[in-house]
């Protein structure tokens, strides 16, 4: 039986809250009172259904996906880069990032930073 609780805004904003906190780049020198996160995007087939053909989309479509969320998080690093920088030259210079994440089913399926980091892979997005 699937995980209901991300099923509401506020469970999915959970795991993406988490999701960020527990990114390497967040993870390496993320300024914690600097996170925000924002829903972008809610949605699921029945958003996108007209209630009469509903019915009859359950019965194609059938299992249905969870609900979606998409949100825009937002945070500063003490350096600039990606991922864990342990080791490496670092500019000294406050970074803002804005990262899109996607959550499905209470999986984030999907994590863009900056339009070009993959936070899933921990690489950059070519």
């Amino acid at each position: 039986m699937p995980d209901k609780s991300c099923d509401t805004r506020d469970g999915a904003s959970l795991v993406a809250e988490q999701f960020v906190k527990n990114d390497e780049t967040y993870k390496f020198d993320g300024m914690a009172d600097t996170l925000s996160l924002r829903v972008e995007h809610a949605g699921s087939l029945g958003d996108v259904v007209k209630p009469q053909f509903r019915a009859m989309t359950l019965q194609i479509a059938m299992p249905l996906a969870p609900t979606e969320y998409t949100f825009k998080a937002k945070f500063d690093c003490l350096h600039s880069g990606y991922g864990d920088r342990t080791g490496k030259y670092l500019a000294q210079v406050i970074t803002p990032h804005e990262a899109e994440i996607t959550v499905v089913g209470c999986q984030v399926t999907s994590a863009i930073m900056d339009g070009k980091w993959d936070m899933l892979g921990e690489k950059i997005i070519e």
